[in-house]
């Protein structure tokens, strides 16, 4: 699985991205804790922040955040701003590379498995939490809404293809997100506030439990 954020292929001004970082299980096990899966998701969702901003915006004190803040640039799932908007605060955004971890593979594994099963199920409850959010929305008629609705976007396909289409699919969409990422590093609100945060949420899995062969198994109890 992975995480990051896209950027716009047409913007002038290129920048370079860093490489995606590969978390390991200290980092995951690092990831696994209430307040910073709420820290890290609300970053994707307001862009850059410090810790008092945090603070009020999740309902805790600017110490905690502070705190959790370092914790997490620790294990390399957020950093400073390098070039900080003030004086007078530290400024914090995401790892701008994003990050991916192989989950399934830490879920596999007994001493992982309980903060793996943390990090899945939180990220998962998010993406339908906000997803959720847009739809109570989104028939507004207030303009700026009614102009974002004629761009979002969802769509749900099933294809029957086989392993090694699916991962070919696989690398093609990451790719083409991919190609977004390099023009917006360091974009901020006040730059441009004619932007928002926009999150693409795209799932690749294949039915197994329509398969044949694994509903034989699950019936037989085998497997």
């Amino acid at each position: 699985m992975a995480a990051n954020t896209p950027g716009n292929p047409d913007e002038a001004d290129m920048n370079e991205v860093p490489p995606r970082r590969e978390i390991d299980a200290v980092a995951m096990k690092g990831l696994a804790h209430p307040l910073r899966m709420r820290i890290w998701e609300a970053f994707g969702v307001h862009g850059e922040a410090t810790a008092s901003m945090l603070g009020r915006l999740l309902g805790e004190s600017s110490g905690a955040t502070s705190y959790h803040l370092r914790q997490l640039a620790r294990f390399g799932f957020v950093e400073e701003v390098p070039e900080q908007p003030t004086a007078r605060e530290r400024w914090w955004r995401r790892y701008p590379g994003g990050w991916s971890m192989s989950g399934f593979d830490f879920m596999r594994r007994p001493e992982t498995r309980p903060a793996a099963s943390f990090v899945l199920d939180a990220m998962m409850r998010g993406r339908e939490e906000r997803y959720r959010q847009w739809l109570a929305v989104v028939d507004s008629d207030h303009p700026r809404i009614r102009a974002w609705s004629e761009v979002s976007y969802d769509t749900t396909s099933q294809v029957r293809m086989t392993r090694e289409e699916a991962a070919q699919l696989n690398g093609e969409l990451n790719a083409v997100l991919g190609r977004w990422s390099p023009s917006t590093l360091g974009r901020t609100r006040a730059a441009r506030p004619d932007t928002v945060m926009v999150e693409v949420q795209i799932n690749l899995f294949p039915h197994l439990v329509a398969d044949p062969a694994v509903e034989e198994r699950r019936h037989s109890g085998t497997g």
